[in-house]
């Protein structure tokens, strides 16, 4: 389900609510998420879709969540080191690393739990 930036905007206003995780795989709608709250230190704006990562990061998302996390954690502390160092290039090269762990983990029969066993 879609929450329109809008609304977004009223939701974090209440206490308990301290950011949110954008998995809509649309680059120009998350750039907006993040032009409302870069300037708010108290709400955070994290992306799901792994193949936006260093596209959003660069932007000013406040991290990533992607699911190739679970299988390559070091790759992606890599890539958010990359991105905050304004490194683009080392950035991009990673980007295309985990876009093909991505790849292989999606197509294979079972998703993650096919690299459990």
């Amino acid at each position: 389900m879609s929450i329109p930036p809008e609304a977004l905007q009223a939701l974090s206003e209440h206490p308990r609510i301290v950011g949110v995780k954008d998995s809509e795989n649309d680059l120009e709608r998350l750039k907006t998420v993040i032009a409302v709250f870069c300037h708010r230190p108290d709400f955070a704006v994290l992306i799901g879709p792994s193949a936006l990562a260093t596209q959003a990061l660069r932007a000013g998302a406040d991290g990533v969540v992607p699911s190739s996390g679970n299988l390559v954690p070091r790759l992606w502390r890599e890539l958010c080191e990359c991105v905050g160092a304004e490194r683009w290039t080392d950035a991009a090269a990673l980007q295309s690393r985990l876009d093909e762990v991505t790849r292989v983990y999606r197509n294979s029969s079972g998703g993650l739990t096919a690299f459990q066993q």
